[in-house]
């Protein structure tokens, strides 16, 4: 076979396009293991005498070229700073270290600082950006008490095609995937990270706001949604949460369109990436389901640069991700209503409970939820029972496991306490779906190559505890099996 000669301009016109996607390293979030070596691990500070407090506390400032940052005390609800354990920080979390901008390839510090009585030591330190294709890893492996720092140089780290544009949902091995064959990973209540609100302990889902989970690697947001200007609190269609709010039980906790602006914004910054945005919970129907049906065609049209994807409602089918990126429709709309019926952007979504069967019509999506508030134990277990019930069937369109439950379910604990035990499920229960759908499929006959679960979502996604791999990084791992499987049968 003859080959045509390769002209070397061309070749230095790639390296040099793809160096320059590789040119700036935004830092978005901070990853910290905590040592395994016994009394590594430290409380946080509850009270201070004479400058001097219990628990310990720990800070840095990052360093690259001239320019340095800090992040102030590092702290979320977690429990930080436990034996054994990786904790994240995300956008507002690492204060003015938040999109600190570095250069690949060149030197990096980091300076670690220690307060308090109670003595520590990490691990490591990663630095991220939005993606997971690259990393800075800072080794610590210091013990730190009082006040003391230790500075360490960070080393860059690549785990996966650095070239942007070959990308979908941060991979080209993803590419290839339909939309109902990769899994998303998803918050529930998405829109709770918004603003702090009242009622923490019970009613906000997540502390982070709709910006730092896509920074964090979600592509999937439930969203609960209600257009009131009598409930206490709300100013018109916000997102919320709550159980009742024809009797003034209900939350508010932003703008839907501020929400909408800020997920416009990062899309357009990061166009290799495909969202589900999902509208479930739905306050005052029939004022709310107008106002958000014009306001998202508002947002995503046709005339919009970051669109409203409508293959599925002109078409009948699902895209590929690459076709999603390619014809910039990566926004991917559902609302649990059959007023959308008609709108070619919107799907209806079609509530499927594991003991329900429910006829879909054309244009909707039967969606299969695993959700049932139960006890949560000491482990959170119920939820693999949950997951069992649901994974078995081939006759919906999609299944969307709920790893979580609600207040008083665990007591007096905190929305974040019981998602620091049901988080440690995500796994286990992603590896339980796949089993029993598959299982399920060898005594079907189906036309296409079939996934599930398609959908998974918690609370608090970032409070990774003691697991060795991060949510995102599970899901990536399940899509990579996914994608090997399409191979291979391609090949077959």
């Amino acid at each position: 076979m003859r080959h045509s000669a390769i002209d070397p301009l061309m070749i230095i016109g790639a390296l040099l396009l793809i160096s320059s996607a590789q040119a700036d390293f935004s830092l978005r979030k901070i990853e910290a293991l905590t040592s395994f070596i016994a009394g590594s691990g430290m409380d946080k500070p509850w009270f201070t005498f004479f400058g001097r407090s219990n628990g310990g506390t720990y800070s840095m400032k990052i360093c690259n070229e001239n320019n340095c940052c800090s992040t102030g005390i590092l702290n979320t609800e977690d429990n930080n700073w436990e034996e054994g354990q990786t904790d994240w920080f995300v956008g507002r979390q690492i204060s003015q270290c938040y999109r600190f901008i570095m250069k690949n390839n060149t030197d990096v510090t980091l300076s670690l600082h220690h307060k308090g009585s109670n003595a520590g030591r990490l691990e490591y330190v990663k630095l991220h950006s939005w993606h997971t294709a690259s990393y800075y890893i800072c080794e610590i492996n210091t013990r730190l008490d009082y006040d003391s720092s230790v500075e360490k140089l960070c080393v860059f780290q690549t785990a996966g095609d650095q070239d942007e544009s070959e990308w979908c949902n941060g991979s080209p091995k993803f590419c290839d995937l339909k939309f109902n064959q990769y899994l998303f990973p998803g918050t529930h209540n998405a829109g709770t990270g918004q603003s702090e609100g009242y009622l923490r302990c019970a009613s906000k889902n997540q502390d982070l706001n709709i910006t730092e989970q896509l920074d964090f690697g979600i592509r999937f947001f439930d969203l609960d949604t209600i257009s009131s200007d009598s409930l206490s609190g709300c100013d018109g269609l916000e997102t919320g949460h709550g159980a009742a709010p024809e009797l003034g039980i209900y939350q508010c906790y932003g703008k839907v369109s501020d929400l909408l602006d800020e997920v416009k914004v990062w899309m357009e910054e990061h166009t290799s990436e495909v969202i589900v945005l999902y509208f479930g919970g739905l306050g005052f129907k029939d004022v709310t389901v107008p106002a958000l049906v014009e306001i998202l065609k508002e947002k995503f049209g046709n005339t919009s640069n970051v669109r409203m994807n409508t293959d599925y409602k002109e078409k009948g089918d699902w895209p590929t991700l690459q076709t999603a990126v390619q014809e910039d429709a990566r926004i991917f709309l559902f609302i649990r209503d059959n007023r959308v019926s008609d709108e070619k952007g919107i799907v209806e979504s079609i509530k499927v409970k594991p003991d329900q069967n429910k006829e879909s019509s054309p244009g909707a999506a039967t969606m299969l939820s695993s959700y049932k508030a139960g006890s949560i134990g000491s482990d959170c277990s119920f939820v693999l029972s949950t997951t069992r019930q649901s994974c078995a069937r081939t006759d919906v369109d999609f299944i969307k496991l709920s790893l979580f439950s609600s207040y008083f379910k665990s007591g007096t604990d905190c929305l974040w306490h019981m998602a620091i035990l049901c988080n440690k499920l995500a796994r286990p229960a992603i590896d339980l779906c796949d089993k029993l759908y598959n299982e399920a499929l060898n005594s079907t006959t189906v036309s296409e190559t079939r996934f599930a679960p398609n959908f998974v979502l918690l609370d608090y996604p970032n409070y990774q505890t003691t697991q060795k791999v991060s949510f995102i990084e599970q899901c990536n791992r399940e899509n990579e099996m996914r994608a090997l499987k399409l191979i291979s049968e391609s090949d077959d």
